[in-house]
């Protein structure tokens, strides 16, 4: 229902009406390599359907940094499903951006790169730019 919800109220950046399924998130995260010491970089994490299957994915010494510019999801997602994986898995880096993937501070290369979003929703001129 909270997706929903900051869907009608922000849907010019949220882009879609309902999350993304678990399945869907699965068989995307199967393309993330099994490799060591690896970047992640989700962009629009949403509720966390898909963060919660690439934590799944990520061993010690790996590196996850999210993009979300909803705040509502950020503390959600940073409440929910980073701080209790934070607790077990502290060798795991995870940064959350509250931000546009424009805005995001990201340094380096990233391993993988996982976007849930609808990309049909969107300004050509910001699909082209992410």
């Amino acid at each position: 229902m909270r997706f929903f919800l900051e869907a009608i109220r922000n849907y010019r950046t949220t882009g879609a009406i309902a999350p993304s399924s678990r399945f869907l998130a699965r068989a995307i995260v199967q393309s993330i390599p099994n490799t060591a010491n690896k970047r992640v970089l989700e962009v629009g994490c949403g509720t966390g359907a898909f963060t919660k299957e690439i934590l799944k994915n990520l061993c010690d010494g790996d590196e996850f940094h999210i993009v979300e510019l909803s705040t509502e999801f950020c503390e959600r997602v940073e409440t929910h499903v980073i701080a209790p994986f934070r607790i077990k898995h502290p060798e795991i880096t995870i940064e959350l951006h509250n931000a546009s993937i424009e805005e995001a501070k990201l340094e380096g290369q990233f391993d993988a790169i996982v976007c849930g979003l609808p990309f049909n929703n969107f300004p050509i001129e910001l699909v082209q730019h992410v």
